[in-house]
């Protein structure tokens, strides 16, 4: 009980940023009511682990929020905390894969149902974020059109990082219609023959096209996308979060005037 990271005061205040699920739903559950929108804590398991999470109230309809399953750790390294070395990630990317969701979508979660207002609002609906926010660009990309308008709107607003659905028969098609891959052996010798998904192909096409993307910002774009399955309570749905890794400032003046002028002209 004398640990920070279970109460909301460790989300604002904690100069080492040490936060558990407890912490993030009761700041969580705070702002919302400080804004006027109902949300209360909820306390359950996730799998065996004691978990916490929140239940939102939006134009008469319940939703569920997990913060805590928001981040998507990457880069983890050894950091010593309190005398102990942790593996803790050096950066935490933002997904929307739990947010206005129905508790159909909770697979592995179990409620407290001994606390009665875990099952007093029960959330039936998912709201889908990706379908309903296309403003301004789509996030739920069915064609190989939405996915390069979305790439467009990512480097005229030099974004660091986007988190985006893809319909399930178009990600099938980005996969099984790849024809680059590469080969390698295995422990016994044989050849392997790795393919790679077409959306990688359809990315990698894409910043080539551009004259200001050079061959490491590839490289790094290429190395830091991932899919999302963890959440698929949606078979037509697969949620993509994508590390780009966008740096102007490594730009040479020829690379900076092209990035410039792609801007000016895609601003509208």
């Amino acid at each position: 009980m004398k640990l920070t990271c279970y109460y909301l005061e460790s989300v604002f205040l904690d100069t080492n940023n040490l936060v558990v699920c407890d912490g993030y739903a009761k700041a969580f559950s705070l702002l919302c009511n400080m804004e006027g929108i109902d949300c209360i804590r909820v306390t359950g398991k996730l799998s065996s682990e004691g978990h916490a999470w929140n239940k939102v109230k939006i134009d008469g309809i319940w939703y569920v929020v997990d913060i805590t399953n928001t981040e998507l750790s990457a880069n983890y390294t050894a950091k010593v905390i309190h005398g102990q070395t942790l593996n803790v990630p050096t950066y935490e990317g933002l997904a929307h894969q739990y947010f206005l969701v129905s508790e159909d979508d909770l697979t592995n979660y179990t409620l407290f149902e001994y606390r009665t207002k875990n099952i007093d609002y029960e959330c039936e609906v998912d709201y889908h974020y990706y379908d309903n926010v296309n403003n301004p660009t789509k996030l739920f990309i069915s064609n190989d059109t939405e996915f390069v308008t979305l790439f467009d709107y990512i480097y005229v607003h030099g974004m660091g990082s986007v988190d985006f659905a893809i319909k399930y028969d178009y990600y099938r098609y980005l996969v099984t219609q790849s024809t680059q891959y590469r080969e390698y052996q295995d422990d016994n010798g044989n050849t392997i023959r790795q393919y790679y998904y077409n959306i990688e192909v359809l990315i990698s096409n894409y910043c080539n096209d551009k004259a200001f993307i050079d061959v490491s910002m590839i490289r790094r774009l290429m190395a830091n996308y991932y899919s999302v399955t963890s959440r698929v309570a949606d078979p037509g749905v697969i949620m993509i979060y994508m590390d780009t890794h966008f740096d102007i400032d490594s730009f040479t003046p020829e690379e900076l005037a092209a990035y410039n002028e792609f801007v000016e002209n895609h601003s509208n």
